[in-house]
C-alpha cells in the first residue's frame, strides 16, 4: 500500500510539468509569431520608404502630385509650341511658309512686269527723240542752212563750214552746246528736213531747201 501510494504523486507530477511544457511552447509559438509580423511589417516599411525615395513625392497629398503632374505637362506643351514642334504649330508654320512663297512670286511677278514696262517707255521714248530729232533741227543745223541759202547755188560745203573763220565763229560754240566735236556727213544727215546732204566728187555739200 505504501508503494502505491508513493507512485500517484509521481504521476501527478508528470502531467503538471506536461502542461507546463505545453503552456511553454504555446508562449514560444505565439512569440514566433509575433517575431514574424513585425518582420513582415518591418520589410513592408521599408519598402515604402524605398519607394518613396525612388519616386518621391516629398509627403505630398494627392491633389497637389496632380497639380505639380498637370504644370509640367503644360510647360512641356508650351516648350513643344514654341520649337513648333505641335501639330498646330507645324501646320501654322507651314501656312505661313505657303503665303510667303506666293507673296514673294506676286512680288518678283510684279518685278518683272514693272521692268518690261519700263523698258517699252524707255524704247518709245528713244523712238519720240529720234523722231523729234528728224523734226526739229538743232540750232546749229539751223545755221547751217542759212548759210548755204545765203551762198551762191543756195549750197556750201562742208570743207568751207569747217575752214572758214566767220563759219567757224558762228557753228564753234552752237555745235560745242550740243556735244558736237566735229561736222561729219553723218551728222549733217540728220537734219534733211531742212536741207540735203550731196556727194559731188570727193565734196559734201549741204543744199538749203
Amino acid at each position: 500500500g505504501k508503494g502505491k501510494g508513493k507512485d500517484e504523486p509521481k504521476g501527478k507530477g508528470k502531467g503538471k510539468r506536461k502542461g507546463e511544457d505545453e503552456e511553454e511552447s504555446e508562449e514560444e509559438e505565439g512569440e514566433k509569431k509575433t517575431e514574424k509580423r513585425a518582420s513582415v511589417m518591418d520589410r513592408d516599411a521599408d519598402l515604402e520608404a524605398e519607394l518613396e525615395a525612388q519616386f518621391g513625392g516629398g509627403g505630398l497629398t494627392r491633389k497637389q502630385k496632380e497639380e505639380l503632374a498637370e504644370a509640367d505637362e503644360k510647360r512641356k506643351e508650351e516648350a513643344a509650341a514654341k520649337k513648333g514642334e505641335t501639330d498646330t504649330a507645324k501646320a501654322d508654320m507651314e501656312r505661313l511658309a505657303e503665303i510667303r512663297k506666293k507673296r514673294d512670286e506676286a512680288a518678283k511677278k510684279r518685278a518683272e512686269e514693272q521692268a518690261a514696262e519700263a523698258a517699252q517707255a524707255a524704247k518709245d521714248a528713244e523712238k519720240t527723240k529720234k523722231a523729234d530729232s528728224d523734226d526739229e533741227a538743232s540750232e546749229a543745223a539751223v545755221a547751217i542752212a542759212k548759210i548755204a541759202k545765203d551762198k551762191e547755188g543756195g549750197k556750201v560745203s562742208l570743207n568751207f563750214l569747217n575752214q572758214d573763220a566767220n563759219c567757224k565763229k558762228i557753228l564753234k560754240p552752237l555745235l560745242k552746246k550740243e556735244g558736237c566735236k566735229s561736222m561729219t556727213k553723218t551728222w549733217l544727215q540728220q537734219y534733211k528736213k531742212i536741207f540735203s546732204v550731196e556727194e559731188e566728187g570727193k565734196e559734201i555739200f549741204v543744199i538749203a531747201k
